[in-house]
């Protein structure tokens, strides 16, 4: 098992029930590798389920650092 170290308010987006979170934040804080760990419980969770990362435009898509 693998831990993960994270901010407080990345803590609390991992900890939340809610259907919808926002996680608005600057370069480097962390938005990518928060929702690297969500999409890895959701998986784990629901190992069967299709999903989908995707971006408002193509731009955004091709200079994303997830790949």
């Amino acid at each position: 098992m693998m831990e993960q170290v994270v901010s407080a308010p990345q803590k609390s987006i991992l900890k939340s029930t809610a259907p919808i979170n926002l996680f608005l934040s600057g370069v480097g804080s962390g938005k990518t590798h928060l929702l690297g760990i969500k999409t890895y419980q959701l998986i784990r969770k629901f190992p069967k389920v299709r999903g989908f990362v995707g971006a408002n435009t193509y731009l955004q898509l091709v200079q994303s650092t997830l790949f």
